[in-house]
């Protein structure tokens, strides 16, 4: 009987093991194979398909011939890690706490996505950049099960995919900014398009170097044309494309300033192509060979995929499917974010509605202009800060440079390129009013973890924990903390007292929004004298971000030698010290740490933080911008400006 018995659990195993298999097997000739095309740092202004006539790429025109061009394609970071995140989570990378660029964090399995397409007999493929912010063991652990094969030899044509359909991304980095970072723009070999003739942004001066980056970034378009060609001829040969789906797309805006990792549409907005093969083209939401108007984001794309592939999407992501069995109704709203550019912690949150593009700025004292040592390696850049610095600098082009407004409105319908804010105008208070409630009924629906302060994740992360998680099981009061930083954004002086309450929170990031509106008001001139229960933030026991405030409002208030005191004895890379002191370009103040900075040009081993020391110097007239960069910068970005250049046919 136990041997009958036993034969018999051994058949029914047999049978269900041969079922699995054939159901993947029959699935997988109806369901469709899904390429990601992604290059980086690049707006849609810089394509033929969205208009611009500089230049030619064919191999793009083709599959938007035999596709569609999404026009309202979103990055909802502008920047490469928090977008990645997105895209790999199919939600807001401020949900998991993961908005601020390159500060790795722990996740769990249900941050990765894309592994429920693997689990679903999916072979997927990733070649090139993972970057999506995480860290630790179990977080790398988990990633080694997210894709099927992941690395620069990965291809959807590795022998072990067998007749599996496949999810295959590719990225190419020769559209980076790295191309255009060579500080200088004297050894640069001829351009393939002619400056002198493209038609520049309005947001931007017209500056030669500006121009000369432009160029090089449009060369850098007709190169990724030629890396597309690639993929589809192979696609071709290997007899599949008629069975395979393809989105192009950029990570997020591009690299002229004011683009990439800033939170205008010129940061978020993305070109976005996607082909579909005939027996597919009904999926395209709109015309074959022509545009859609539909509203799309980053969070949307991966639960498309497992939409296309016949997978519903879990519960718990932001991400709205567009095309496939499970297409959900178009969205009314995109919603973007950005919290930080290299030390500048800068939170904003932005919502677009098709027509109208509302920004909240919870940091508006800190201006945009404030020099990271990557993105100021672009000559345009650098320019700009001289341009300015000359007093040559239109009134349009000197708002870089000053403090933000608390919210702004755009009608993209009439000022595509955002030059005219208008959240004071009278006849858009409607508009104003109703985009300001989505955004603030947003950040709480999701509970954006964004509004943590910077210091207190590294303490979470430290203590071995996800925020996602270390938020829910100890019921965070994210929503008054939300509330905090929405009134310290706007810095009423009736709301003192409640910003001195929370200096005695326990909770850091609780003191930091609270100092933030303190240093908001004393910006603004409205503060009569630092508040007693300020000065005792000046200590070790404090966190740093919290300190720095402290310091920074110190010295607003004229109590210069305390608060630079403070700020140079944290002086470091990475510092928010660095990032107060920066902001203090034009205060009478910041002249007393001069003998201080010229000490770090001169002694310091650490090439980071002579360049900071050096970029307050041009702030104070003592250097000119060119001296920013050492010659071994100057070179070593030469040598990655080729690599660019000239090995575009990456990743293939």
């Amino acid at each position: 009987m136990i041997v009958v018995a036993f034969k018999k659990q051994l058949f029914y195993l047999i049978m269900s093991s041969i079922i699995f298999f054939c159901s993947i097997s029959c699935s997988s000739e109806k369901r469709p194979n899904i390429i990601f095309l992604v290059i980086e740092d690049t707006s849609p202004y810089l394509f033929p398909s969205y208009g611009n006539q500089s230049i030619k790429t064919p191999n793009l025109d083709w599959i938007a011939e035999n596709g569609l061009v999404f026009t309202n394609a979103f990055a909802n970071a502008p920047y490469c890690s928090p977008a990645r995140s997105t895209l790999i989570s199919g939600t807001q990378a401020t949900v998991y706490g993961n908005d601020i660029h390159r500060e790795g964090h722990l996740q769990k399995e249900q941050y990765f996505l894309v592994k429920k397409l693997t689990d679903q007999g999916y072979f997927t493929v990733n070649n090139g950049k993972t970057d999506y912010n995480i860290k630790g063991k179990e977080s790398n652990k988990i990633m080694e099960s997210v894709w099927s094969i992941n690395g620069d030899k990965a291809t959807y044509n590795d022998a072990s995919r067998s007749n599996r359909p496949f999810f295959a991304q590719f990225n190419n980095m020769s559209t980076h900014m790295s191309r255009m970072t060579t500080i200088t723009t004297e050894n640069r070999l001829k351009c393939a398009v002619d400056a002198t003739t493209v038609k520049l942004p309005p947001y931007v001066p017209d500056l030669p170097e500006m121009r000369s980056d432009y160029a090089l970034h449009l060369e850098g378009v007709q190169n990724i044309d030629k890396w597309v060609g690639a993929f589809l001829n192979d696609l071709k040969d290997k007899k599949v494309l008629d069975n395979t789906i393809i989105f192009f797309f950029s990570d997020h805006g591009g690299c002229l300033p004011r683009g990439k990792a800033f939170p205008f549409d010129t940061g978020h907005r993305v070109p976005l192509i996607v082909y579909a093969p005939d027996n597919y083209k009904d999926i395209l939401p709109g015309p074959v060979g022509g545009t859609t108007d539909r509203m799309v984001s980053f969070d949307d794309f991966i639960p498309t995929v497992m939409s296309l592939a016949g997978i519903k999407k879990p519960s718990y992501i932001t991400g709205k499917p567009f095309m496939g069995k499970y297409e959900e109704n178009p969205r009314k709203y995109v919603f973007m974010f950005r919290t930080n550019t290299k030390e500048h912690f800068d939170p904003t949150r932005s919502v677009y509605d098709g027509r109208f593009h509302y920004l909240r700025n919870y940091i508006p004292y800190k201006i945009h202009g404030l020099t990271q040592s990557f993105q100021w390696q672009m000559p345009s850049q650098m320019a700009w800060d001289a341009h300015f610095m000359s007093g040559e600098a239109s009134d349009q082009h000197s708002t870089y440079y000053q403090s933000k407004p608390v919210e702004a409105l755009f009608d993209l319908k009439k000022d595509p390129w955002e030059l005219n804010n208008l959240a004071l105008d009278p006849d858009y208070q409607e508009k104003l009013v109703e985009l300001r409630s989505v955004n603030n009924e947003n950040v709480r629906d999701i509970k954006d973890l964004g509004f943590l302060s910077w210091d207190e994740r590294t303490e979470i992360t430290n203590q071995g924990k996800d925020f996602y998680s270390w938020v829910r099981e100890n019921n965070y009061p994210i929503d008054s903390l939300i509330s905090l930083a929405e009134k310290a954004s706007f810095g009423n002086v009736v709301e003192l007292p409640f910003f001195i309450q929370n200096l005695n929170s326990a909770k850091p990031s609780f003191q930091f929004w609270g100092m933030s509106g303190i240093v908001n008001i004393a910006k603004k001139g409205l503060l009569k004298e630092i508040p007693g229960e300020v000065y005792p933030l000046l200590n070790s026991k404090t966190h740093e971000d919290v300190s720095v405030l402290a310091a920074e409002s110190m010295i607003l208030m004229g109590k210069e030698e305390k608060g630079l005191n403070f700020l140079m004895s944290k002086f470091k890379p990475g510092s928010q010290s660095v990032s107060s002191l920066e902001n203090l370009w034009g205060n009478v103040y910041l002249k007393e740490a001069e003998a201080d900075l010229w000490k770090i040009v001169y002694e310091s081993n650490d090439e980071q933080k002579r360049i900071q020391a050096r970029s307050l110097l041009i702030k104070l007239g003592k250097l000119d911008i060119c001296e920013l960069y050492e010659q071994q910068t100057i070179d070593e970005n030469q040598k990655l400006y080729l690599k660019r250049v000239k090995n575009y046919m990456e990743n293939i």
